[in-house]
């Protein structure tokens, strides 16, 4: 985890509890879109991989950063109480998220924890805890899958 999330007051606190820490995480899901940068990069040197899946992914990275934008301007309105995790674990979970993303090769794979990760950034929204909570669980469990 890099020097910003070890100096975080937050970390024992629990998930999206609070507008400061809506706006870490907002800042802490670039991790998953600069992965996802990256690994479109790499894809695009790739022959058998087809221009409309890339192209699909290029717009889920335009979208979650949209999406971090709305979190960040929006955090006194995102609070979600109820989360089954730290801000700690949800920020290593993201890290894991962003290694899965850069060491797969193959694009199904990372278009669907974009996925995933896209539905969770919509879900952190006041009486969604729920969702969050499934969503966190299936990232949890999808970013330990075999690349």
């Amino acid at each position: 985890m890099d020097s910003f999330h070890m100096h975080s007051l937050y970390l024992n606190q629990p998930a999206f509890s609070s507008n400061e820490i809506i706006c870490e995480t907002a800042d802490s899901f670039c991790l998953v879109a600069d992965a996802l940068h990256a690994a479109l990069i790499k894809i695009s040197s790739q022959t058998n991989v087809s221009s409309a899946k890339a192209y699909a992914l290029i717009t889920e990275e335009y979208g979650l950063r949209t999406r971090l934008g709305i979190l960040r301007g929006d955090s006194d309105n995102r609070v979600v109480h109820g989360v089954g995790i730290t801000h700690n674990d949800f920020l290593g979970l993201l890290s894991d998220t962003a290694s899965c993303i850069q060491q797969s090769h193959s694009i199904e794979k990372i278009a669907s924890v974009v996925n995933t990760v896209s539905l969770l950034c919509v879900a952190i929204f006041p009486g969604k805890n729920e969702i969050v909570n499934f969503l966190l669980q299936h990232l949890r469990k999808e970013v330990r899958l075999p690349v």
